[in-house]
């Protein structure tokens, strides 16, 4: 009888001292580094879209930030961001009117730049095109285009 209590005392003993593991989390941070900036005016609008339903919508981005511009490499941090599959959109916003303006052919007068430093020949990209799977901590390089 006394060793069924030491051996019950010893369990119970060492899975109240037990480790928990709280790291793995289903969340992690995304940090975006736009490169490229052209001119210290206006303000970098971020759009981090998780849907092609809503892909380049103003006002429908799963996060979105506005960012000031202090160099010509500015640097975002989504915190605590789900894991998932995730698109940029960016552009300078030069004159802070809250949209990518465009000429008369529909080409921006703005810069901008996408996840995957896609650079779309004509037209929008498509959500695909610059899509990302975000499944841990990670670092992104994207190039402003002119």
């Amino acid at each position: 009888m006394k060793t069924i209590i030491t051996i019950f005392l010893m369990l119970f003993m060492g899975s109240a001292f037990a480790q928990v593991d709280y790291t793995h989390s289903n969340t992690s941070d995304l940090t975006v580094t736009i490169k490229n900036i052209d001119k210290f005016k206006g303000v970098i609008m971020v759009g981090l879209y998780n849907s092609d339903s809503t892909w380049l919508q103003m006002g429908k981005e799963y996060r979105g930030a506005e960012v000031e511009i202090t160099a010509t490499t500015v640097t975002y941090i989504f915190k605590d961001l789900p894991f998932g599959t995730y698109a940029l959109s960016i552009f300078h916003d030069k004159n802070t009117d809250g949209e990518c303006n465009r000429n008369w052919v529909g080409m921006p007068t703005e810069g901008y730049c996408f996840s995957n430093n896609f650079k779309p020949l004509v037209g929008s990209p498509k959500y695909k095109d610059a899509t990302f799977k975000f499944s841990k901590q990670m670092k992104l390089y994207i190039n402003m285009i002119y």
